[in-house]
């Protein structure tokens, strides 16, 4: 081989070498790779992972359900009763409803209740029902007006006041019922209080 042929072999050579490499850089350095950047905030990029932050939520306290208004004890209106039982401390008392019945209906009740009766008409002309021996409480009003029969003197009735009511009852004639009196009485209801207490009259 001349020396000709072999200076064109080198040359070759080298400018195979030399085309490898970008302008300005070594051959050494053609296997570093560029540091990989950091992926921005919110990227979708394959690979990568973006944890949402937790959720939070906030409760309400809840409401008391609203309570349903507790009926009376009874209705406006006035009632005979059997007096049961009295408490001046709390100023209560406590009574048996009853029907006080005149006319034709006493006659159908005393009929209805005594079949074999031959009399046609209800003696003394009243009849007292009690169908239901539910007993009731209620608190009297402070003004409460009381009335009560006069001893010996009929239908004649007297005022006393509440304070005094016990006395009038410790003189009943059949303590070993279940009635604080021998007669029954009118309780006169307003707003579920009693207003007024008269003892009522029986022949």
């Amino acid at each position: 081989m001349s020396w000709r042929t072999s200076s064109l072999i080198g040359i070759a050579v080298g400018a195979v070498l030399l085309a490898g490499c970008g302008p300005g850089e070594p051959a050494a350095d053609s296997a570093k790779t560029s540091p990989a950047r950091p992926s921005s905030a919110g990227s979708s990029s394959a690979g990568s992972s973006v944890t949402s932050p937790p959720m939070t939520t906030t409760s309400r306290p809840s409401r008391p359900a609203p309570t349903a208004p507790k009926p009376p004890v009874l209705g406006d209106g006035r009632y005979a009763v059997w007096l049961t039982g009295l408490d001046q401390r709390s100023g209560t008392v406590t009574f048996d409803v009853v029907q006080w019945l005149t006319g034709a209906a006493a006659d159908a009740a005393f009929h209805r209740e005594h079949p074999d009766a031959t009399d046609r008409h209800v003696p003394n002309g009243f009849y007292i029902v009690n169908q239901n021996p539910r007993l009731r409480m209620l608190q009297v009003r402070p003004d409460v007006s009381l009335s009560v029969l006069v001893p010996m003197h009929g239908t004649e009735q007297q005022r006393i006041s509440f304070a005094a009511f016990p006395k009038y009852l410790a003189g009943d004639l059949e303590p070993r019922d279940n009635k604080l009196w021998s007669n029954p009485f009118w309780l006169t209801v307003r707003n579920d209080r009693i207003a007024s207490v008269e003892e009522q009259y029986i022949p």
